[in-house]
């Protein structure tokens, strides 16, 4: 039944299945961005995946991105900028759940990630916030990073300091991972190699292949004794750190890979605006003939006859001028003058500079005046709309990839090893944990407490959320240390520290004390307006 019924279906004119792609409806309504035309005709858009994007160009940006950083001051500052505000002042500490376990066992667990972590990079010698410093570093410079798991021996040390549980995490670069495309893996038929990260069937993370030591070694000549071969590492003993951008994106890009060209052109630029300064900088003199040119003015000095009318330029010792020197004096023949370079200046030079360098802080994340350190032109309420901007976005890297990618893995590493060593019950493996948060300084400290303050008492805020902007810490942990404070306080008699004369609206109390009025009797507040210049 069902041939005739598809035998005997009409078929569409050709003209009919070809109005919609020529029809000029349909073309006006396009997005113009997707126009084919002349104008567009040089815009290369690949459908690629992002792999194999990352694998064409992954060598390349990391290499200058590098190097960038490493001349360039101000691609440096936005390497600084961005790890310093990406990892807390005192590292990112856990956090463990007061109900997920006992007093009693929060204390010794945190006790033995302190003692553990004064030394878990064997190579360095680094304690577990120096790591993660590094491990967010090599981040924001190259885009990713290695952290592996080695499994040490009971009593073996680093740097001469024992390890309070046999585990160190050896930090390592990116280019330790085999990037040589995609591959089959030789005893895993049903998985796939992609950039050195091994998949399964199901598209699930497996392995690590890592080569023995960096391609890029070449000051011990004992590796040559050694090739590339990689290694198959499980991923359970594997962090990679690194941002996803795209679905399914395996390896990650420098920060600086939008605005390479950027600061490459800005640096040609400053080069060449340095050599021509300099250049025009050296003053320099031209003698010129009037009148026909003669077969002798090509002769060198030695040839010129004594007796002759056209003689080089000679100083009051008889000695042919070669430069000009303070106090010299001239004798010109007749009919030859001395002309002048006349240095020009460049008006637009640090227009040029400012507006590559907010094309860098757009492509960083960071703004024109962290980057340039330029704070000529803002006053309180721009520069801290711009910092809240950028502590939002800094905020969603911190809690969405070093978190999970970084702080997770090391403690599940410690978690493992605590356990097996008796140090730590089984029921640790299930703790909730959360991570101390990178905390910002305030721009201006008495307004910003009055303004959450307000918040608070209106009810738009709770205490805790505003503690844990100031504390990086949770509500009850900061609640905590408060009281710990203020125990401490009291013990000494120093209660009077703490007491709070802002009143309801922000002004003195009555029990605090009255201003003292100015000598000249003037009343006018002294804080500074909005419109001040920070």
């Amino acid at each position: 039944m069902l041939g005739p019924l598809v035998r005997s279906a009409p078929t569409p004119p050709a003209a009919t299945q070809a109005a919609p792609q020529s029809s000029p409806t349909v073309k006006a309504r396009r997005y113009e961005g997707a126009d084919r035309s002349r104008l567009n005709a040089g815009w290369r858009a690949p459908d690629t995946s992002a792999n194999v994007e990352i694998a064409e160009s992954l060598g390349t940006l990391r290499d200058r991105s590098r190097q960038v950083v490493r001349d360039n001051a101000y691609a440096t500052r936005a390497i600084d900028l961005l790890t310093t505000n990406l990892v807390p002042r005192n590292g990112y500490r856990p956090i463990i759940d007061a109900r997920s376990a006992s007093e009693e066992q929060r204390r010794a667990a945190l006790d033995l990630w302190e003692r553990w972590g004064e030394r878990i990079e064997p190579t360095l010698a680094a304690d577990v916030y120096e790591v993660q410093a590094l491990a967010v570093r090599a981040l924001v410079e190259s885009g990713e990073v290695i952290l592996r798991r080695r499994r040490r021996r009971v009593g073996d040390t680093i740097a001469g300091h024992a390890l309070a549980l046999p585990l160190a995490v050896q930090l390592l670069e990116a280019d330790y991972l085999d990037d040589r495309g995609i591959s089959v893996s030789p005893d895993r038929p049903t998985s796939r190699i992609v950039q050195g990260i091994e998949l399964d069937q199901l598209d699930t993370l497996r392995a690590y292949w890592l080569l023995s030591h960096h391609p890029g070694d070449y000051i011990d000549p004992a590796l040559g004794r050694y090739d590339l071969q990689p290694s198959r590492i499980s991923a359970r003993d594997v962090a990679h750190l690194y941002r996803p951008l795209r679905p399914g994106q395996l390896r990650g890009v420098p920060v600086l890979s939008p605005v390479l060209q950027d600061l490459r052109q800005l640096d040609d630029y400053m080069l060449a605006e340095r050599e021509r300064k300099r250049l025009e900088a050296c003053v320099m003199a031209w003698v010129t003939k009037q009148g026909a040119a003669s077969p002798a003015d090509d002769l060198p000095v030695e040839a010129f006859d004594p007796e002759s009318e056209l003689q080089p330029v000679t100083d009051g010792d008889g000695y042919m001028l070669e430069r000009l020197e303070p106090g010299t004096v001239a004798y010109l023949n007749d009919g030859q003058e001395v002309k002048f370079n006349q240095p020009t200046s460049t008006p637009m030079l640090g227009e040029y500079i400012a507006s590559a360098l907010r094309e860098v802080a757009s492509g960083t994340g960071l703004t024109y005046e962290q980057i340039s350190g330029d704070l000529s032109r803002v006053n309180y309420s721009s520069y801290r709309a711009g910092q809240l901007e950028f502590r939002a976005h800094a905020r969603r890297i911190a809690i969405g990839t070093i978190v999970p990618r970084l702080c997770m893995p090391l403690w599940r590493w410690f978690v493992e090893s605590a356990v097996f060593m008796g140090q730590l019950p089984p029921s640790a493996a299930t703790w909730r944990v959360r991570w101390t948060a990178p905390t910002f300084e305030p721009i201006d400290l008495r307004k910003e407490i009055q303004g959450y303050a307000e918040a608070t008492r209106a009810g738009f805020m709770s205490w805790g959320a505003v503690a844990e902007l100031f504390t990086g810490m949770p509500a009850d942990l900061a609640a905590d240390r408060v009281a710990e404070s203020l125990e401490v306080l009291e013990s000494k008699g120093l209660e009077g520290l703490t007491t709070y004369t802002g009143g309801d609206n922000g002004s003195a109390s009555q029990d605090a004390p009255a201003p003292v009025d100015d000598d000249d009797g003037d009343d006018e507040s002294d804080d500074e307006s909005d419109n001040d210049e920070t």
